[in-house]
């Protein structure tokens, strides 16, 4: 049986989440040593491509992922190891890459998931970055989908792609499509509203291209927030900048049990980020808080864990067929498999 770790949250329903915070110096202590630099460095990229890596089984697949892009400027590969297990196999297969594009550091000590993720944006040169997680990959076009929308826009929107989740036999599990039918019109890139954001449209922000500057002056990813942290921080760039969704893959997702599904209080995680939502963005909109309070929370704090686990679940479904609803009915684009 796996033992669940209680999470206290900071903020509850009378204060919000998404206050700027600064947490890119919460590890200054922290040397994040260079282990690995081509002689021939790229000079002056354009975008960096951040890699946060713990333990990940297919990092040599992400890694290769994000030197295949078919991007004609320059661009950067900054890799964080975070003490994993098998750092001197990462360090191996980077070697052997010899990319000049590639620099790989490894924090003295683990700083937790946020905090490394704050780590690799501190190490980027470039003036943008995309986080490509260890376990996920790049299309070779993603680079060049997600700069085409940047240049298109003019401005330092957040750009948001489409993604497939692939199996552990390698098979496509779900994918999000473009559909081209006789009804509907389908857009190539569409601005992501409130109800895009309070239905989780921003996903984690992996293949996401999001600007340096404003992730600094927000302060970075807010490890109080775990498992959500990801998801206030891509809200509040949505605030910030603005947000947009091509539709295009950009990212290829293997299948895990995610860790937020493992935490005893996910359910008060979902809860407190959307009432700080509808508290923030929504005027404490008081309907709109008695159905998420009813179908998230209330009930499942009757329930014991496998209870609350099969009941989680079973929400998690619920939301995804609205979601799938919002898109179709807003958006006419996505269609589920």
């Amino acid at each position: 049986m796996i033992k669940m770790e209680k999470i206290t949250y900071p903020y509850k329903e009378n204060k919000s989440m998404f206050q700027v915070q600064n947490h890119m110096n919460d590890f200054d202590d922290v040397e994040s040593v260079l282990l690995f630099k081509h002689d021939s460095e790229v000079e002056k990229p354009l975008v960096s491509i951040l890699i946060p890596v713990y333990n990940a089984a297919y990092f040599d697949n992400a890694l290769l992922s994000a030197l295949n892009q078919d991007f004609v400027y320059p661009y950067e590969i900054v890799i964080v190891d975070n003490q994993s297990t098998n750092s001197e196999g990462i360090l191996e297969f980077v070697k052997k890459t010899n990319s000049p594009k590639v620099r790989l550091f490894k924090n003295s000590e683990n700083i937790g998931m946020f905090g490394n993720w704050n780590r690799c944006i501190w190490l980027a040169r470039a003036q943008y970055i995309s986080f490509l997680h260890a376990d996920d990959e790049f299309v070779p076009q993603t680079l060049t989908r997600i700069w085409n929308a940047h240049v298109k826009l003019n401005n330092d929107s957040v750009i948001v792609g489409r993604y497939i989740t692939i199996g552990k036999n390698g098979k496509e599990l779900e994918r999000y499509h473009r559909y081209k039918g006789l009804l509907f019109h389908s857009k190539e890139m569409y601005k992501i509203g409130k109800i895009g954001i309070f239905f989780d449209d921003s996903c984690n922000g992996c293949s996401a291209l999001m600007s340096k500057p404003a992730l600094l002056k927000i302060g970075g990813y807010n490890p109080n927030f775990y498992p959500n942290g990801d998801r206030v921080l891509m809200t509040m760039m949505w605030h910030a900048c603005g947000m947009y969704r091509i539709n295009f893959i950009t990212r290829r997702e293997t299948q895990a049990i995610s860790t937020s599904t493992q935490i005893h209080n996910f359910a008060e995680s979902i809860y407190y980020f959307n009432m700080n939502f509808i508290n923030t963005f929504w005027n404490s909109n008081a309907p709109l808080k008695k159905v998420v309070s009813y179908f998230i929370y209330k009930r499942m704090k009757a329930f014991d864990f496998k209870q609350k686990m099969n009941f989680s679940l079973f929400c998690g479904k619920i939301i995804y067929r609205l979601r799938a609803l919002y898109f179709y009915m807003v958006d006419k684009t996505l269609i589920w498999k």
